[in-house]
């Protein structure tokens, strides 16, 4: 009888712990409380190896990886990769790392480069002095 009390005190003590546990470990004040899904080839991602990724000020996730460049809108992956007979195309598919600039622009670094994304084309910028000298880039 003895054991059979401590293992329900056991369990109801487990219990309570596992209550006050739930909620402080709830989102605190002033937080932002994010979902995460995994995401892998089987959801379209260009390799299940991540090297940097970032969110932008769209909401758009980036993805780096060494097979290209994901960018995941929550529902869907589009990849972006190195086309030789394409101009406006990353310059390499090695992905190292993301960065997002001032005025929003997300730049990317690959093992030739850096690229700057040209949102309204949907291709990429490989000639980064004369960007560098807009005005717009140092405005938000």
């Amino acid at each position: 009888m003895l054991k059979l009390f401590s293992l329900s005190g056991l369990l109801w003590l487990l219990a309570c712990t596992q209550l006050v546990m739930g909620k402080a470990m709830q989102n605190p004040p002033g937080s932002t409380l994010y979902r995460f899904s995994q995401l892998s080839i089987q959801d379209g991602l260009s390799h299940n190896q991540v090297n940097h990724f970032l969110k932008d000020t769209t909401g758009y996730v980036w993805i780096g990886t060494p097979n290209g460049l994901n960018r995941y809108n929550g529902y869907e992956v589009k990849v972006f990769n190195h086309n030789p007979q394409l101009s406006g195309s990353l310059d390499d598919d090695f992905i190292e790392r993301l960065f997002l600039d001032p005025a929003g622009n997300v730049w990317v670094k690959t093992s030739e480069g850096f690229n700057v994304y040209d949102p309204v084309n949907e291709k990429f910028q490989h000639d980064i002095q004369s960007f560098l000298h807009k005005p717009e880039l140092g405005r938000k």
